[in-house]
């Protein structure tokens, strides 16, 4: 999504001014319908469904990465409360 819808986005809206986002947006649009066609596949494949254990793990990970990639003074903030379970 990130490699082929995003751009084709920005495309478009810098093409709006001038009419002409309907370049950008078909090509978009093949990315989105090609996003939804993977969905739908991992949906139906009964490999996919598989249960996730240790939930609270991956979500305190989740949070404190995350924290990090925004601002580097967050993570003070974010891991006591990551680690507590907030």
């Amino acid at each position: 999504t990130g490699i082929w819808v995003m751009p084709w986005g920005l495309a478009a809206m810098l093409l709006a001014p001038l009419g002409l986002e309907w370049l950008a947006l078909v090509p978009m649009g093949w990315g989105v319908d090609w996003t939804l066609d993977i969905a739908r596949w991992a949906a139906r494949n009964t490999s996919s469904s598989l249960t996730l254990r240790g939930r609270g793990l991956i979500l305190t990970v989740y949070k404190c990465s995350f924290s990090i990639i925004l601002n580097r003074r967050l993570v003070y903030i974010a891991a006591p409360a990551a680690a507590g379970g907030a």
